[in-house]
C-alpha cells in the first residue's frame, strides 16, 4: 500500500505495484480482489478487499475534474487539487508507488486552515478514501474563505476527542465480553490489579 506525491510533476500515486498495470485487469471490484489476493497471497483476506478496493477506485472511480486532497508526510499541509487525467502506470516515477493520477494543484491549506472534524477525518488508515463530511471545507480553506471560529473548533475537538473515548470504550469493552467470560476474566482483573 501506501502513497507518495510528486508535486513538481503533478502526479499523486499509490502502491501495490506487485498487481502491475490495473488497465489489464478486468474493471471489477472482485476482479482487483482477486488479482491482489493472487499476488499476495499471504495477506489476510480484510487486506485483500481493502487493497482490492482503493486500487479499483483510483483508476475507475475517480474522475478527471474531482476534487483531490493529498497530506504530505514531510511537511504535513494538506495539498488540494483537481484529478487532471486519467490513470497511468508509470515505474519510472516511483517504482514503489507505479499507479499515479495527474492532479492540477489548486493550493496549500496548513493543519489549523481547516476544522479539528476535518483534520481528524483526513486521519484515515486507508490510502485512498473519500472525504464525506468534511470536502467542503478543504476547498473553501484553498479558495482563501474562512472555514469556521476558533469556538467551533474547540467545540469540534471536544467532540471528536469524546467520540473516540467512546469508541475505544465500546471497542474494550466487546473484546472482553468476547474474549474473557467466566474464569479468564477474573485472571485478568487479578493481573490488572498487579499492574
Amino acid at each position: 500500500g501506501g502513497d507518495f506525491m510528486a508535486r513538481e510533476q503533478s502526479y499523486i500515486g499509490i502502491g501495490w505495484h506487485e498487481v502491475g498495470d490495473l488497465r489489464k485487469l478486468t474493471p471489477t471490484r472482485e476482479a482487483f480482489k482477486a488479482a491482489v489476493a493472487q499476488l499476495l497471497p499471504d495477506k489476510p483476506q480484510g487486506y485483500i478487499i481493502n487493497a482490492g478496493s482503493q486500487l479499483f477506485r483510483f483508476i475507475h472511480e475517480m474522475k478527471v475534474g474531482e476534487w483531490v486532497v493529498y497530506r504530505s508526510k514531510i511537511d504535513r499541509q494538506f495539498y488540494v487539487g483537481h484529478v487532471a487525467e486519467d490513470y497511468e502506470f508509470r515505474p519510472d516515477l516511483s517504482a514503489e508507488y507505479p499507479n499515479v493520477r495527474k492532479v492540477k494543484w489548486e493550493g496549500i491549506v496548513a493543519p489549523t486552515g481547516v476544522s479539528a472534524g476535518a483534520r481528524n477525518e483526513h486521519g484515515s488508515a486507508l490510502t485512498l478514501y473519500q472525504i464525506k463530511n468534511y470536502g467542503e471545507e478543504f476547498v473553501l480553506a484553498v479558495q482563501g474563505k474562512n472555514v469556521q471560529s476558533d469556538e467551533q473548533d474547540e467545540e469540534e475537538t471536544a467532540t471528536v476527542a469524546a467520540e473516540a473515548v467512546q469508541s475505544t470504550e465500546d471497542f474494550i469493552l466487546g473484546e472482553l465480553d468476547k474474549h474473557l467470560k467466566g474464569s479468564p476474566f477474573e485472571e485478568f482483573l487479578k493481573d490488572l490489579l498487579r499492574t
